[in-house]
């Protein structure tokens, strides 16, 4: 992925120069626009599956599930921003951002995922390994939650007390800057808690997904990666109330956090609870809704 990436940045600067001269958009939405497109070709590129042989498609319902995560994902961000969206997008900026959504969602869905070590070619596609398929699955859709979120509700430069440090960009009024700096917070918070999973695990899942394809090891790390999306996709959602209420709802995940210090095996050898996955559902919910709560109590709202 590399090198897609160095292709990215001169997608992004010939997308910037074009668009630019052409009085479309400023230069920085241009270089976004043109990087994320890159990137999301590569997702293009990497999940095809023309090279394959018919035996790998054969009986392999994980290809299907990656790209329903893929599609899922997608309708999620389509939702959020014509039904949710800043009054401002309108036109051709609706595709500006879903097209930037796809290469988030290949990117640092895809991508992200295959960080911990599971990839879809090999995994997914070659061995037909489905419990990767559901981990990778959730990642894509977590991720999408996530960038669909930051798109929900007004982007009011004005509302943001460090709006300032980005007044050196020529699209500041636009607000479109917020939409990036809430994703990439929340995003990286999320992968931040699926490493500290792992870690936690002691390389259990990861190593039981990959060579024994354990389905509830799958299961419980797909589910509570989803259930840490929730509260995280509720932070960086809706009207900007404050910095304060917004760490109130990046903070609300420690609650997913600390159910998975309770629920965990304690050894290798001990088999996971069948509920562990849905109590993570049921706390990532109980972080999402006590959030505002806890927000309006503090005096953050």
């Amino acid at each position: 992925m590399a090198k897609w990436v160095l292709f990215a940045v001169f997608g992004g600067f010939f997308s910037a120069m074009f668009l630019w001269e052409a009085d479309v958009a400023w230069f920085e939405e241009g270089f976004a626009f043109g990087f994320m497109a890159t990137l999301g070709i590569w997702g293009l590129w990497h999940s095809r599956l023309w090279p394959l042989h018919d035996l790998y498609l054969r009986d392999n319902p994980g290809i299907g599930l990656v790209r329903l995560a893929v599609i899922a994902a997608m309708i999620w961000c389509v939702f959020t921003i014509f039904v949710f969206g800043d009054e401002k997008i309108v036109g051709i900026w609706y595709g500006y951002y879903l097209i930037i959504g796809f290469g988030v969602i290949m990117a640092f869905g895809l991508g992200g995922a295959e960080s911990f070590g599971i990839r879809l070619r090999v995994d997914v596609y070659e061995r037909k390994n489905f419990p990767a398929a559901i981990f990778i699955s959730a990642f894509i859709l977590a991720t999408g939650m996530i960038y669909g979120g930051s798109m929900w509700g007004d982007s009011e430069p004005e509302s943001f007390e460090y709006g300032g440090v980005f007044e050196v960009l020529p699209s500041f009024e636009e607000g479109g800057w917020i939409i990036a700096v809430f994703f990439l917070m929340g995003w990286t918070i999320l992968y931040a808690t699926m490493k500290l999973w792992f870690f936690r695990e002691k390389g259990i899942s990861g190593s039981r997904i990959r060579r024994d394809r354990a389905v509830a090891d799958a299961r419980a790390a797909s589910l509570y990666c989803l259930a840490c999306a929730i509260p995280i996709t509720d932070a960086v959602a809706g009207n900007y109330y404050g910095l304060a209420d917004s760490f109130i709802g990046f903070s609300a995940i420690a609650l997913p956090v600390l159910a998975h210090e309770i629920f965990r095996p304690s050894s290798p050898a001990q088999e996971r609870d069948p509920q562990e996955p849905w109590l993570y559902v049921a706390f990532g919910f109980a972080a999402m809704l006590m959030t505002p709560i806890l927000s309006s109590l503090l005096g953050f709202r």
